[in-house]
């Protein structure tokens, strides 16, 4: 039988609907054996996920999705790259990832500001 999985979900620590608990908890209920919580530019549900993956028997793969601007093509494009079995609670990454976010947040506010 082959292994379900989802390697791309996010939880209320970014732009999902649920908190990291309940997005592994409903992946569980769904038959989801592998889930990778890969919030945009944060790891701060990674613990909860964790812990919510051992109360419901499913696999937490510490995971982050960094944004990040090309900035060489003819029009500025987002991408988004995935990085997975990370170390969510070293210093380096969650200081890194601050940075990311901070930089995001303006990035929003300049979007929000020329709409205007």
């Amino acid at each position: 039988m082959a292994l379900r999985f989802d390697l791309q979900s996010h939880s209320t620590h970014s732009d999902g609907t649920l908190p990291a608990a309940e997005v592994v908890r409903r992946a569980g209920e769904a038959g989801v054996e592998l889930l990778a919580l890969s919030d945009h530019d944060t790891v701060s549900g990674v613990s909860e996920a964790i812990a919510a993956g051992e109360e419901h028997g499913v696999k937490v793969v510490p995971a982050v999705e960094i944004s990040a601007v090309d900035g060489t093509a003819a029009v500025q494009r987002e991408l988004h790259i995935l990085g997975y079995n990370i170390d969510h609670s070293g210093p380096v990454m969650t200081a890194k990832l601050t940075d990311f976010l901070a930089d995001r947040e303006k990035r929003t506010l300049r979007m929000r500001d020329a709409l205007r």
